[in-house]
């Protein structure tokens, strides 16, 4: 008895193992995978987030860079999700990773999604070499079916991790989309008072 119990509990964890090792991304029916939220989704966000799973690449900059952002990934061979070139630096110079596929995480409320993107190309220069976050805040824009992309910032709040005022090191890029995928069905209250005046 307590070989056959050995056996099945032996069982359900190798066969429980892909579960626990599986990366927080969801694949679509075509073949496009998502960032995906794990554990409980009591606001439908992984069911918003793959109406994103069809969009191109956007594009966006500021005075300083421009940046290639690719909400889903479409090919398995490319992990880069949010990428970052100087305009100054030489045409052959490589893209910076600032965010990849890998461990994306995406969480959600009303009519908001966020997206991080982790594991980019270590900081040279700043942050202690950490390496780079992307963060894409999708914000509701009813009947958007592409939205465009913008830059909120590049935020560096230290250069080192100061643990004597107990200030974190926190360096992260931050986008802004403004989209339909974002929208849940709750009708927000100004949203109502409108309709109810019709």
């Amino acid at each position: 008895m307590g070989f056959l119990s050995g056996l099945l509990k032996a069982s359900l964890l190798w066969f429980s193992l892909p579960f626990v090792f599986s990366d927080s991304r969801t694949q679509s029916t075509d073949g496009v995978t998502c960032p995906h939220h794990r554990g409980s989704d009591p606001s439908d966000v992984n069911a918003r987030v793959k109406k994103l799973a069809n969009q191109d690449i956007y594009y966006a900059d500021d005075p300083d860079y421009k940046y290639k952002i690719s909400i889903c990934q479409k090919n398995s061979l490319e992990d880069t999700a949010v990428q970052q070139f100087g305009k100054k630096w030489p045409e052959n110079k490589p893209w910076v990773v600032v965010g990849r596929y890998k461990n994306a995480h995406v969480t959600g409320g009303t009519n908001w999604l966020m997206i991080k993107y982790f594991n980019g190309d270590k900081y040279q220069h700043h942050c202690n070499g950490v390496e780079r976050l992307a963060a894409v805040l999708v914000t509701c824009d009813p009947g958007e079916k592409r939205g465009s992309i913008k830059v909120i910032e590049e935020y560096r709040n230290s250069t080192k991790d100061d643990r004597r005022y107990n200030v974190p090191l926190e360096c992260y890029y931050l986008f802004e989309l403004n989209h339909d995928a974002a929208c849940t069905d709750i009708l927000s209250s100004s949203q109502l008072f409108i309709t109810l005046i019709m």
